[in-house]
């Protein structure tokens, strides 16, 4: 008898869902019990990671389930470009990759102040720049925080 492991039986079934479909493409990773669903259009990704559920339970394995959209995920540059989009504080996102990979995001050249519970400044405030503040919310390694020039 040949038994398979009840991973493997999702795939196929995945495979079996899916598998005619020319937008999508699967893939098992055995090793990390996940199954990777590649598509083609971000309308039938979006349509899918809402619907499928993330991951099922088999015991003491959970096999998790990927959508990933067109040409892979978005890239960190796009995803902060998106974030900011409209924001007046936001001024443009810039990537490289050479001398190492890293994206940039640079905002305008303003003061801000806000309230905070600094014991040292007489009225309570916090005077600094938006790219200090991005620096403190955000902790995306290869993300560098800046400021335009004025």
């Amino acid at each position: 008898m040949n038994q398979i492991s009840p991973w493997m039986n999702l795939y196929r079934e995945y495979t079996a869902l899916f598998g005619q479909d020319p937008e999508v493409q699967l893939a098992l990773d055995e090793e990390n019990y996940t199954i990777k669903l590649y598509v083609a259009s971000v309308e039938k990704a979006d349509a899918l990671s809402k619907i499928l559920p993330m991951s099922y339970n088999f015991g003491n394995i959970d096999v998790k389930i990927i959508v990933v959209y067109p040409n892979g995920t978005r890239s960190t540059k796009q995803l902060f470009q998106d974030a900011f989009e409209g924001n007046p504080a936001f001024c443009n996102t810039l990537a490289r990759e050479d001398p190492l990979p890293a994206t940039f995001v640079i905002f305008e050249p303003e003061v801000v102040q806000y309230k905070n519970d600094n014991l040292f400044s007489y009225n309570g405030m916090r005077t600094t720049v938006y790219e200090d503040i991005a620096r403190d919310i955000f902790q995306v390694p290869g993300v560098y925080f800046n400021t335009e020039d004025k």
